[in-house]
């Protein structure tokens, strides 16, 4: 990705949901790529939430990461 010229942001599952909508914000992410564990998904979806209670139009699009087997059959 960072040979395409996109920036990747890692965030950490112990980080809040207002802090991750928070980094979510002021990078002006477009995209976030979550994984299959369950408390990332669930990280996203209520960072996601509050940016839509603050009043953030734009919010990124959640696209689910692929997994190794999904590239390599």
């Amino acid at each position: 990705m960072l040979r395409a010229g996109i920036t990747v942001v890692p965030i950490a599952t112990v980080n809040s949901p207002s802090a991750v909508a928070h980094i979510l914000r002021v990078t002006q992410a477009t995209h976030v790529m979550v994984s299959e564990d369950s408390a990332a998904q669930d990280l996203v979806s209520s960072a996601t939430s509050l940016m839509v209670q603050d009043g953030s139009t734009k919010l990124p699009v959640v696209i689910k990461m692929l997994r190794f087997s999904d590239i390599f059959r």
